[in-house]
């Protein structure tokens, strides 16, 4: 699916970003609220290596998912075009 640019992975049951997603060149919106996602690293998003031809994220949505905010590496993101456009959200 090389013309992806929406990615929709709400209520999965997701433990993990699934692995890969770098790869995936077009995505730019990614959503995956409502899932079990507690931890994020360097790579869950980002190629390791910059890739010019890899599209930056203009919205990534982590709502419903225990990720401890304070606990985000600053590289985790970095191909997001703004942080403004990252969603996380404290489950109740």
């Amino acid at each position: 699916m090389p013309k992806l640019q929406d990615l929709h992975l709400d209520n999965n049951r997701l433990l993990s970003i699934p692995p890969g997603l770098p790869q995936h060149k077009n995505i730019m919106a990614l959503y995956l609220n409502d899932n079990q996602i507690a931890h994020l690293k360097d790579g869950d998003f980002c190629p390791q290596i910059d890739d010019p031809m890899k599209s930056p994220y203009s919205r990534i949505s982590l709502y419903g998912n225990p990720i401890p905010y304070w606990e985000i590496e600053p590289g985790v993101f970095r191909c997001a075009v703004d942080w403004i456009f990252i969603q996380l959200e404290r489950p109740n």
